[in-house]
């Protein structure tokens, strides 16, 4: 069964919200597996406060970089945009490293902004977030033919 992007239909809010709610159960097991994978070289001790504190700073946001940029990177699809027929897309067809960097530093801080980086999508004619304007990629709905 194929698929293919529906003429001029990014996606809406509700279907990204979805689909990244999706991925975050999958972006907590790996968390789980990383905290476990810690504790079995702290020979089996929980880790202290500073360690866990410093663990999730500077491990985690790169952990969920590697994990997004790898998804879309491959096909343009993270597990929850298969599960909501979503995809990425450029201009040119081919998503870049940068392209992906860009996204995610800007979804971030469009989360963190209350939500109004998402929200946009709501403003935006075509349906874009803060950072699929920047990174001049789109989220499209798929259709199963």
């Amino acid at each position: 069964m194929s698929q293919i992007a529906l003429p001029n239909t990014n996606a809406g809010l509700f279907r990204r919200i979805a689909a990244g709610f999706y991925d975050s159960l999958l972006l907590i097991a790996v968390y789980f597996l990383l905290g476990a994978i810690a504790v079995a070289l702290n020979s089996g001790e929980a880790l202290s406060d500073l360690a866990a504190v410093s663990l999730g700073l500077a491990v985690f946001p790169f952990v969920a970089f590697v994990f997004y940029s790898w998804f879309w990177l491959r096909d343009g699809q993270t597990l929850g945009m298969q599960a909501w027929r979503l995809k990425i897309t450029t201009q040119n067809g081919d998503l870049t490293l940068k392209q992906c960097l860009i996204r995610f530093v800007l979804s971030i801080i469009g989360i963190l902004c209350c939500g109004l980086g998402v929200i946009w999508i709501l403003f935006d004619g075509q349906n874009r977030a803060w950072h699929d304007i920047a990174s001049k990629t789109r989220i499209v709905r798929l259709q199963t033919h």
